[in-house]
């Protein structure tokens, strides 16, 4: 039995980096929505289109999963932000503990692993997933996959090998990877080859078909929900989702690409709150990828069979992550001046499984020089927190617009009689203006979209509210059916 001492220090090395996530983004509950938020807000207080909702494709991903999740927090808590926010603050935090806890398992060395977690909790690059709603799926997918990569291991320990009826509920986690965020495609399509390598005795031959049969099965039901449900044809959703032909045309696109993600990737966990001045000095992050790539180098030469397995099957699932993203923008990267939208949103699972690559090989060292290694680095990242805290884009420009336009129509309201009908132009809402070049100007339906989102359900005061719209594609909303249908009139 282990000493009162060691299971004090399991505990600590379990709480630890959990603790250390939710202080390093405490502020994440202050975030407003942003962005692509208000569509799906939109969508669900609209009614009249769950299923379309569900399995219509949005800016190129299928976010069935995601989507559910959304749908389940909208009915919960409304349009208020703190709750969604907070959630992904839990999640985040759990991740923490299980990222921990895998690796404490795999090496035996939950210190090593404990340390590593907590320097993965303080990735700044964490923020492009956690203070925009619309990505919490990818947070959520990566405690999917954890939790996966928890019962694997804990099959190949026992000897218990994967049937096919486990398999099956298996390939239904992989769908949900796949549809919480874009990156989950490569990730699940990834986790076949990486189960296999990782602990190849821990399948039958029958899962491991079914397994397999996930990626193609994938794309399948991607092709034909897109086919079911065409995205808008604007000139930049061409360049956004470049058809198979332009990709397979520019490799160099997606090659490059793949070798920005894991560049920015590797350095962004590294360098921890420091990122930004890390990056600044190219020396320092030529050092970083040297660094990384020489524990990584050590625990492939160091360690058992086991842990050769483990570190190369992390590794094929972040590369799954930022590959497929390296596939879907490549061309994108090649040819158009957008770099800056493959963004920061696309780091969390690779990272995480960075991560747990780095777990394992430090724990292939000598005991101290890798728990030295990863105390240093740790340190550095809780330094951080205090030196260089995390400054998290809390979109108050969107929680200021959506005042104003609020207040806009509260005056207009307040200022005709009881029992008259109150006709609004219905402008334009600006936080969703970058969105219209890729879905159309009027399919987020302006200021008619916020009142149906933030707007009472029922009449104000007895006032009837309608939003006058001019243009005929704006009026085309309505045959979505919902509530839009009723506000939104012709002059």
């Amino acid at each position: 039995m282990p000493s009162t001492r060691a299971r004090r220090a399991a505990i600590v090395a379990a709480v630890l980096p959990a603790v250390v996530a939710l202080v390093a983004y405490r502020d994440l509950v202050g975030a407003f929505f942003f962005n692509d938020d208000f569509q799906v807000l939109y969508e669900l207080a609209n009614g009249g289109g769950l299923v379309r909702f569900l399995l219509g494709p949005m800016f190129g991903h299928v976010n069935t999963a995601r989507n559910a999740l959304l749908a389940l927090e909208h009915a919960a808590f409304g349009p208020h932000p703190a709750p969604f926010y907070a959630i992904a603050l839990l999640i985040h935090a759990a991740n923490a503990v299980l990222l921990q806890r895998l690796g404490a398992r795999l090496t035996g060395a939950g210190g090593i692993a404990a340390l590593v977690a907590t320097a993965w909790a303080v990735s700044p690059m964490h923020a492009g997933t956690l203070t925009w709603c619309a990505a919490h799926g990818h947070a959520l997918l990566t405690t999917v996959l954890l939790v996966l990569l928890l019962r694997l291991d804990a099959r190949d320990r026992s000897g218990r090998v994967l049937g096919g009826g486990a398999a099956a509920g298996w390939m239904l986690a992989l769908f949900a990877i796949a549809t919480l965020y874009g990156t989950g495609f490569g990730v699940a399509a990834a986790f076949p080859l990486a189960a296999l390598v990782a602990a190849p005795h821990a399948t039958s031959t029958p899962s491991r078909l079914l397994l397999f049969v996930v990626p193609p099965l994938l794309l399948a039901t991607f092709a034909l929900l897109h086919h079911l449900f065409p995205p808008p044809h604007t000139a930049i959703m061409q360049t956004v989702m470049p058809a198979l032909r332009d990709v397979l045309s520019r490799p160099d696109g997606t090659a490059s690409l793949l070798g920005h993600l894991a560049d920015t990737g590797t350095t962004g966990l590294v360098g921890g709150p420091f990122t930004g001045a890390l990056r600044g000095r190219p020396w320092l992050v030529a050092a970083s990828l040297l660094a990384v790539t020489g524990v990584l180098g050590a625990g492939l030469w160091r360690g058992r069979a086991r842990d050769r397995r483990w570190i190369v099957a992390a590794l094929l699932l972040a590369l799954g992550a930022w590959g497929v993203v390296a596939l879907g923008r490549g061309v994108q990267w090649a040819t158009a001046d957008m770099r800056g939208a493959v963004g920061e949103r696309y780091h969390y699972a690779a990272q995480t499984m960075l991560a747990l690559a780095l777990v394992v090989a430090l724990g292939t060292l000598v005991r101290r020089v890798g728990t030295a290694i990863a105390g240093a680095w740790a340190a550095a990242g809780v330094a951080g927190l205090v030196l260089a805290p995390l400054l998290l884009p809390l979109h108050t420009g969107e929680r200021r617009l959506t005042a104003a336009a609020l207040g806009e129509i509260a005056a207009q309201v307040a200022a005709a009689p009881p029992g008259a009908t109150v006709r609004i132009p219905n402008t334009a809402f600006p936080p969703m203006e970058f969105l219209a070049m890729f879905q159309g100007r009027w399919t987020f339906p302006g200021l008619a979209g916020v009142y149906v989102i933030f707007g009472p359900a029922t009449e104000p005061a007895g006032r009837r509210v309608e939003f006058v719209a001019t243009d005929p594609e704006q009026l085309a909303a309505r045959r979505r059916g919902g509530r839009i249908a009723t506000l939104l009139v012709p002059p």
